[in-house]
């Protein structure tokens, strides 16, 4: 799983910003001010030393200072926080979130800072507030700071403890007065030089001003991660108001700054690694005892329902985050359940079951497995009396016939039989709703192929419309409107490029579906050849021009000539133009399509003038007489040019050849190019 933006870019920065962010912070826990020199540095580790020797580490570190950590620090909080105040940038992230003077370097004269030390919190807290009135940005982010330290700290002890009367209020208080500085403070350039400048008077090698823009950028997501975690930890003791309140405030705070997506995948990825472990073991226990599978999925669904709801809360309840976790613990759950069937013939376990699972599932996939099993369940227990009617089903599905013919079928053997079966299990019984719902996913699923891989639309509307009808689910209903919605607009785009023209006494019209000239009618599906193009002559100097435009199809042609008598030249060309247009968007996609895929599959072959196009190559002649000599060319050896109404084709290897191909005269010289280009996509594995 890959890891959220920006995790690795700062991540000391998304490291800290935890719940702990000011229990671990290295000035909290050592009493010392953030612009300590390296000399006094050494002489309050030395002494700490010498106090953790004594065992008094934790009553001596920052005992005097203000807001001392309770309990009193660790030895080995102690050791920690000295070993990363020599990290650079772990030292630089604490001394961010603690409390700076006016003036790096200054901590000794500023009195805010030595009331601290001294542990008057008030004193500095009175000096801070004047400051910020004056504008100073120092004295914001201290406050900031002290707000934030207050929220933090009294939110770990709300998840341990309950809170007195009242404190409920002041606590969200300290997240907003908080809040409302940290959002001026990341739009503050002065601040952000000002740490850079600390960042260059430090003069270490492995700490860079670029670090201190990464912590600007990321700073919003990485307060983010601080209630992200509070919301996590109240969503798993169920305190669901707390836990929405802190998801709430990160969606109403650094709005545009942030990204609560990410965060929320940072925080939620332990319990994701929770998950897939679980579905593993479950899996494999199951591969050794099937048996035992109805328990293992009761576990499994019984661990994984509260967590839908902390999904819920962090990405909403239609998040792809969200379904895909789900998803696999409805799939895992149907595959624990099938091989505890099969191993035991427990029908009434494995239905019920299997209907709790519905919950986790919202993939049309996972979902008509569910379905699908307990239709076969519940027919199990009503002494398989659906098994004929799923098995037509079945064989529909896997059979080789075109989705027309597929909807066809649905109609002639499925549709007939459901007044019977409602009749016998009752028009509003689970079973027969399972069984109508089958239908209709099998009819989405004969929709779909209509649309996407014959572009027929008829029968893609047609079974949509069908599957609505019969379909009960609200989920899967809800998506078959989607389905015909989406099938509406596509139509309606498709419909604008149709075109019916009138030509003196002639009519000629263009649709996805066909293309008819008067009473001769060609469906696209059986056209075998186009041309077009225009040719003009001079005789006795005077010019006359051709607009010829020619379909073939399996059994008939067409052919027609936009020039008439008595008709002028730009009306030809208009309704040429017209009747091309129509062409290229209705007709050209699905047919060049439909023979690069004939071609590669070896189940025709396709002559365009003098060349022959198969699945390895395009097969030519050059030479004459006894100098003739057949070539197989590569695909990928051709080169195309346009040119006075010719497509010349040339090829350098394996011998230099060259054709010119009259776009009007020569059948699908037109489409040559664009044929090939897409054989050569398909050869390369690419997307047509």
């Amino acid at each position: 799983m890959s890891q959220p933006t920006g995790i690795n870019e700062c991540a000391p920065l998304l490291e800290a910003c935890t719940l702990e962010l000011y229990q671990k912070n290295i000035f909290r826990i050592t009493g010392l001010p953030v612009d300590a020199t390296p000399k006094e540095v050494a002489k309050q580790a030395q002494r700490l030393q010498m106090m953790m020797e004594e065992g008094m580490a934790g009553t001596a570190a920052g005992a005097k200072a203000a807001f001392p950590l309770a309990p009193p620090p660790t030895t080995e909080q102690i050791r920690d926080a000295l070993a990363r105040m020599k990290e650079p940038e772990h030292r630089l992230v604490d001394e961010f979130f603690w409390y700076w003077p006016e003036k790096f370097g200054s901590s000794k004269e500023d009195i805010s800072i030595q009331a601290l030390l001294a542990g008057d919190a008030q004193k500095a807290i009175e000096i801070w507030g004047e400051r910020e009135t004056e504008g100073s940005f120092a004295a914001q982010h201290n406050l900031a700071i002290m707000f934030h330290m207050f929220a933090v700290d009294w939110t770990n002890h709300h998840v341990a403890y309950e809170l007195d009367a009242g404190r409920d209020e002041k606590i969200m208080g300290y997240w907003r007065d908080s809040f409302e500085r940290w959002e001026a403070l990341v739009d503050s350039d002065e601040l952000w030089e000002v740490l850079k400048e600390r960042v260059r008077s430090l003069e270490d090698e492995a700490l860079t001003t670029g670090f201190v823009r990464r912590m600007r950028r990321l700073l919003p997501q990485a307060l983010d991660r601080v209630n992200a975690e509070a919301a996590l930890k109240f969503a798993e003791q169920g305190r669901m108001d707390w836990a929405k309140f802190h998801v709430d405030f990160m969606r109403q705070t650094n709005q545009g700054q942030d990204d609560v997506e990410s965060t929320a995948e940072l925080v939620l990825a332990p319990i994701r690694k929770r998950v897939d472990q679980q579905l593993k073991s479950a899996q494999t226990q199951s591969e050794r005892k099937p048996d035992q599978g109805t328990q293992l999925a009761s576990d499994l669904m019984i661990a994984s329902t509260p967590l839908m709801g902390i999904y819920d809360l962090f990405h909403g309840d239609d998040a792809h985050q969200r379904n895909d976790l789900f998803d696999s613990v409805a799939e895992t759950v149907a595959n624990l359940l099938v091989a505890h069937q099969k191993a035991t013939g427990d029908n009434q376990t494995f239905v019920e079951l299997l209907k709790q699972a519905l919950q986790f599932a919202s993939g049309m996939h996972i979902r008509e497995r569910l379905m699908r099993n307990i239709a076969i369940g519940e027919n199990n227990l009503a002494g398989e009396q659906l098994e004929p009617i799923f098995n037509s089903l079945r064989t529909i599905k896997e059979s080789s016939l075109g989705p027309a013919q597929k909807l066809q079928q649905v109609q002639r053997t499925i549709m007939t039989q459901l007044p019977s079966w409602a009749s016998t299990l009752g028009p509003s019984s689970e079973t027969y709703n399972n069984l109508v719902n089958t239908v209709a996913i099998t009819l989405r699923e004969i929709s779909i192929a209509a649309h996407n891989d014959e572009s027929d639309s008829a029968t893609a509307a047609a079974a949509i419309n069908l599957a609505l009808k019969l379909a009960t689910d609200p989920d899967l209903k809800k998506r078959m409107m989607d389905d015909r919605r989406t099938l509406e607009k596509i139509f309606n785009e498709q419909k604008q490029w149709d075109r019916t023209i009138k030509i003196r006494s002639d009519e000629f019209e263009v649709t996805q579906s066909f293309v008819r000239y008067n009473g001769t009618q060609i469906a696209a599906a059986n056209i075998t050849g186009l041309r077009f193009g225009i040719f003009t002559q001079v005789v006795n100097g005077i010019a006359s021009t051709s607009y010829l435009i020619g379909v073939r199809g399996r059994d008939d042609s067409i052919s027609v000539e936009c020039k008439r008598f008595f008709r002028s030249d730009a009306q030809a060309q208009a309704d040429f133009t017209s009747i091309l247009e129509s062409l290229y968007h209705q007709i050209l996609p699905n047919y060049v399509t439909m023979l690069a895929e004939y071609i590669t599959s070896g189940k025709r072959t396709v002559q365009v003038g003098p060349l022959l196009l198969t699945k390895t190559g395009v097969s030519c002649e050059t030479g004459s007489l006894w100098w003739k000599k057949e070539l197989l060319i590569p695909y990928r050896n051709f080169g195309f040019n346009d040119y006075q109404g010719h497509v010349h084709v040339s090829a350098e290897h394996p011998e230099k050849i060259h054709f010119a191909l009259s776009r009007r005269d020569v059948w699908n010289a037109v489409i040559i190019e664009k044929l090939v280009e897409i054989i050569k996509l398909i050869q390369a594995g690419g997307t047509k």
